[in-house]
């Protein structure tokens, strides 16, 4: 789960930094940063995991567009930090299992562009470190309850050397140390060379009884994913065999993926049967969610059931029912979704339900407020997060005020040069007062939760069904 997200020289964003929650509406205007938020968790994600060449050439844009522009000059670096809360167990894909000693943790990694020894300019990993949190400046721990503190937060690991950068020019290296769960001792450091890295340290992690702690944070910020999601995919049976138990970014696999959610059910799991009736909390009418096995074809095929018109296959249905159904079972899935990006939920849903899509797509993420869920063995349930983006007038009046962020772009003058910046400012609760130390440029009055939805009181009472 991410609780802060900070970066800087990455397309629109300088000095940029805000607070996440597990669930969390980022609104605002057409081209205010909002994708590009989405964007820059995408390349960390694969920054974890492949040469950081391949994964600037992933991204949306030419590597050189995602750096910054102030002017007629392109930034040469761009960092990116974020914290986060680690599962307080880890398996990799050997089914290797490790407790982790500390789970709240400060990734940083910074690019910077540059000439090599053969004279042509290419990304590399200028620096890269992760650092423990300790409890006494772990802002989380004032927000959730003491049951999810209890079995969440650890801070076991507050003085070990997690991952550091130390050093510059050809004597730059990368130091870290693995530790296991229960070791007293510190141990002897590994090094790495840093001047010429091309890829960041965690994609040399290979499992996590190597080092628990970095493997864990590969793994968290990995499976970070941006749904995109496309009707055409949606309706396409699955083939028997996927490669994947986790929705596709298209949603190609869904039905496959909903099978899977069945067969958990038959091991404890919530099923179908949680899912359809989450579905029919937002679109009215429906009762089951099927996936039928197709022998001849060897295929797997969605079936919806609704009250008046009886089965009716995907093929027929329409692009908001099949988006929602998605993004449930993204949420659904029986490994856990880890951290979901989903742009625009609203689209093929009637403005009038969006209230209940919005407490339906709540109640599927990890509640810290609550006590933790825990499984048949005692255990907490993995940490579910999804982050939302719109320019929909409704979401702010749908979401509660803490989970707001408010995107827009201000002006910026560097050199001598203009450039637009991204900014997320959030809105204080309808009785908070301006703090004497706030920053204003980066906190909104309450009555900005109805400026952003551009209605009146009386007018999003006939449009916004009440939570």
């Amino acid at each position: 789960m991410i609780t802060k997200l900070e970066v800087d020289g990455f397309k629109s964003f300088a000095g940029f930094s805000v607070d996440l929650r597990p669930f969390t509406a980022i609104v605002g205007a057409n081209a205010s940063g909002k994708s590009n938020i989405f964007d820059a968790l995408t390349l960390l994600s694969r920054l974890v995991s492949m040469p950081v060449a391949q994964a600037l050439a992933g991204g949306r844009g030419e590597a050189a567009e995602q750096f910054r522009r102030h002017g007629s000059r392109v930034a040469s670096r761009m960092g990116f930090a974020v914290e986060l809360l680690l599962d307080p167990e880890v398996e990799d894909t050997f089914g290797t299992r490790e407790v982790l000693p500390h789970t709240r943790v400060r990734y940083e990694i910074t690019l910077e562009v540059r000439e090599g020894e053969d004279g042509i300019s290419r990304p590399w990993v200028e620096s890269e470190s992760i650092r423990p949190l300790t409890a006494s400046e772990d802002p989380l721990r004032r927000t959730v309850s003491p049951a999810f503190a209890e079995a969440h937060l650890k801070y076991g690991a507050s003085r070990w050397t997690i991952l550091r950068t130390e050093g510059t020019g050809r004597e730059k290296r990368f130091v870290f140390t693995p530790r296991r769960a229960g070791e007293s001792r510190q141990g002897h450091p590994r090094v790495l060379p840093a001047g010429s890295a091309t890829a960041s340290v965690l994609t040399s992690v290979p499992t996590a009884d190597f080092s628990p702690l970095l493997y864990a944070v590969r793994r968290e910020v990995e499976r970070w994913r941006v749904l995109q999601l496309d009707p055409a995919a949606l309706r396409q049976p699955s083939p028997v065999g996927q490669a994947t138990d986790r929705l596709q970014r298209d949603g190609a696999n869904l039905a496959w993926v909903l099978e899977t959610i069945a067969r958990a059910s038959r091991r404890g799991g919530p099923g179908l049967d949680a899912l359809a009736a989450d579905l029919a909390r937002v679109i009215r009418g429906f009762s089951a969610v099927e996936v039928a096995e197709n022998d001849a074809r060897g295929q797997w095929e969605v079936v919806l059931r609704s009250r008046d018109e009886g089965a009716i296959s995907a093929r027929v249905a329409s692009d908001g029912t099949l988006r929602l159904l998605a993004v449930l079972a993204a949420l659904y899935e029986p490994e856990s979704p880890g951290v979901l990006c989903f742009e625009e939920p609203e689209n093929g849903i009637q403005p009038a339900r969006l209230g209940p899509l919005v407490q339906v797509l709540r109640d599927l993420v990890t509640d810290t407020a609550s006590d933790p869920v825990l499984d048949a063995g005692g255990k907490p349930s993995p940490l579910v997060q999804l982050l939302v983006s719109s320019h929909s007038p409704k979401l702010p009046l749908t979401s509660l005020v803490d989970e707001l962020v408010v995107v827009d772009s201000t002006a910026r003058v560097e050199a001598d040069a203009v450039s637009r910046v991204t900014r997320a400012r959030r809105v204080l609760e309808e009785d908070e007062e301006l703090p004497e130390d706030a920053d204003a440029q980066l906190v909104l009055p309450f009555s900005t939760r109805a400026e952003q939805s551009g209605l009146t009181r009386e007018e999003a009472e006939r449009v916004v069904d009440p939570l």
